[in-house]
């Protein structure tokens, strides 16, 4: 058998990539298949052929060679690799599946320039599956009827427990501590705006406090302004936005080193954090979570468990001078060792019952129903 998957990237410094990657060696793992994976961004494995950019309608006949020889075409989120994969598979009899990993399996849907497009796709696929119970509900309120299996995110623990950083970033951690952290691109649906000003007024109550944000540049506008605001707060000497974070040994050791893990994911017209991945592995790192109700994180966190999960929909205490959510959070895990523990604990347990090869248990299943 031979499978055909179309994805954006395999890195490892983002959550479709980290996904795509260990779904696609997962199923190689077991069933031995062979495998190409088309993508848009290149990323270095032996498997991966780079021609879903901007030439893929000049790249057009290549790619449904490429697919004619394949037995399964799995498109990673539903626009545009599920539109591709559509496109490509007109008047080939190929068992077709749509995973729905981020936004693109629903944003495009309120677009009625692409809507149609997007539906037919999904009519298409002879399985769909969606990352957190959050897409899912957004897919079937544009495309009535359709059948959604739900397969959540899943993370290697192990890897992340066992995980050593370099000799540098434990010297830059050392000089940072005690500090609670974020990971996720710099851009505004993970709400940094919002946290920075959190930030500061929890530093009122906890002086010694910093804080790390893991972000790559996303855009140069929002990266700027969250600049501008920290400079405005006088917060430069306390707010580290570390952009060189390339490993996940490093990045581990980062995760381990926190009081906390804090995002604030938010809905702007429709893109939104569709599971967060980053939340698993900060709880496979046996961080306290602190995160919203918005998108797929109730999916990734558990609330009232590991998690303290915020109603975002009203950002007015965010910008009040009284005590907002986030840091009403950060104080009662930084203020009660008792309760920190619990959530350490509980973060465990949820990482390991999180398992991936639970996961691949499911996709496994999930191929043998279509083939």
């Amino acid at each position: 058998m031979k499978i055909c998957f179309l994805t954006h990237n395999l890195k490892q410094d983002n959550g479709a990539g980290v996904f795509s990657h260990r779904l696609i060696v997962g199923l190689k793992d077991m069933f031995g298949v062979d495998v190409v994976a088309l993508t848009t961004e290149k990323s270095g494995e032996s498997y991966e052929l780079p021609l879903l950019n901007k030439n893929f309608f000049r790249n057009f006949f290549a790619l449904r060679r490429i697919i004619k020889d394949c037995d399964v075409v799995h498109a990673l989120d539903a626009y545009p690799y599920g539109v591709m994969a559509t496109l490509l598979l007109v008047g080939l009899r190929k068992k077709f599946i749509i995973t729905a990993i981020g936004t693109g399996a629903f944003l495009h849907l309120y677009k009625p320039l692409y809507a149609s497009l997007l539906r037919y796709a999904y009519r298409k696929a002879d399985r769909v599956t969606a990352v957190s119970n959050f897409s899912k509900d957004e897919i079937i309120k544009k495309v009535q009827g359709l059948s959604v299996r739900v397969i959540t995110h899943g993370v290697d623990y192990k890897e992340w427990e066992a995980a050593q950083g370099s000799a540098a970033i434990q010297t830059r951690i050392r000089s940072m501590r005690p500090y609670i952290i974020s990971v996720g691109a710099m851009r505004t649906r993970k709400g940094y705006n919002l946290s920075i000003r959190s930030f500061a007024k929890i530093k009122k109550q906890f002086p010694d406090l910093q804080y790390v944000i893991v972000a790559k540049k996303y855009g140069d506008s929002f990266y700027y302004k969250i600049r501008a605001l920290i400079k405005n707060l006088a917060l430069e000497e306390s707010v580290h936005i570390l952009e060189d974070i390339d490993t996940r040994e490093d990045l581990a050791e980062l995760y381990r080193r926190a009081e906390c893990f804090c995002l604030l994911s938010r809905s702007i017209d429709h893109d939104v954090e569709a599971f967060g991945l980053v939340f698993l592995e900060a709880a496979a790192c046996g961080l306290p979570i602190i995160g919203t109700t918005d998108g797929g994180v109730p999916d990734a966190a558990r609330s009232g468990e590991n998690a303290i999960l915020i109603d975002i929909q009203d950002t007015a205490p965010f910008y009040s001078e009284n005590e907002d959510p986030m840091s009403k959070a950060v104080a009662h895990v930084l203020g009660d060792q008792a309760y920190a523990e619990k959530m350490k604990h509980a973060s465990l347990t949820f990482a390991r019952a999180s398992d991936w090869a639970g996961k691949m248990a499911e996709y496994g299943a999930l191929y043998k129903t279509l083939i």
